[in-house]
């Protein structure tokens, strides 16, 4: 597997630096025409997201790489604004189907890890959450994301109003080649997303019906000091 994602990425590093090279100049030709302030904002304004996006999975593309080596060192990072970058990667999808977020993060909340990889794992369970408003074209659409310290852990709660998920595959829904998507789905987004989870800040992953919609709870651990303390303190992760 890792010999194969090795290859793959080796294959997607090439078009997505083709890219990168076209949006700089069309960025340098934006700067050359003669057009309203306004106008030239604009065009600049997506034209930078364009380039956020690029380079959010260039670096994708390297965690994909370094998936499987288990010496990655993890560092201190502000968990909103993790979230806030998340949210910034998919915001074009937010806007086209009209979805309220509705976010409630303690600004002073920090976590050891990996912030790339929790990025992947938030933005790939809002896309899930985003694909499964529009299946159901729901109407009002939300999505609520919440975070709050628990002793050692940290949680985040993201919920959605589009109904749940099938109880035939809710229990087996981190399994690989899993999918609510039918045709249009690998079933390995979530399972990857847990992994990063186990992995990378010795926590998990589960996931509930509620009375709107499906519910995931994120409870992260961090490193193996904290870990450590949660043990002393008789506290575990469910």
């Amino acid at each position: 597997m890792g010999e194969m994602i090795a290859m793959l990425t080796h294959q997607w590093k090439q078009p997505l630096a083709a890219l990168m090279l076209k949006t700089g100049t069309v960025r340098d030709k934006i700067q050359m025409l003669d057009i309203e302030d306004k106008d030239q904002k604009f065009l600049t304004k997506n034209l930078e997201g364009v380039e956020s996006i690029l380079n959010d999975q260039n670096h994708l593309i390297q965690d994909f790489r370094d998936f499987f080596h288990p010496n990655k060192e993890g560092t201190l990072f502000n968990l909103a604004r993790a979230v806030k970058s998340s949210i910034e990667v998919l915001d074009g999808l937010f806007v086209k189907s009209d979805i309220k977020l509705d976010i409630g993060i303690d600004e002073k909340i920090e976590i050891i890890g990996i912030e790339r990889d929790l990025r992947h794992v938030i933005i790939n369970i809002l896309k899930n959450a985003v694909d499964q408003i529009n299946d159901k074209e729901v109407e009002n659409p939300t999505i609520t994301l919440t975070a709050i310290k628990k002793g050692c852990c940290t949680e985040i709660d993201i919920e959605d109003n589009a109904g749940g998920i099938d109880k035939d595959i809710i229990k087996t829904i981190f399994e690989p080649y899993v999918s609510t998507k039918q045709l249009n789905g690998t079933g390995l987004g979530l399972y990857i997303s847990k992994r990063i989870t186990q992995e990378s800040f010795k926590g998990d992953i589960s996931v509930e019906n509620t009375k709107n919609g499906a519910k995931f709870c994120i409870v992260l651990l961090g490193n193996g000091e904290m870990e450590k303390s949660c043990s002393q303190n008789n506290l575990t992760i469910k």
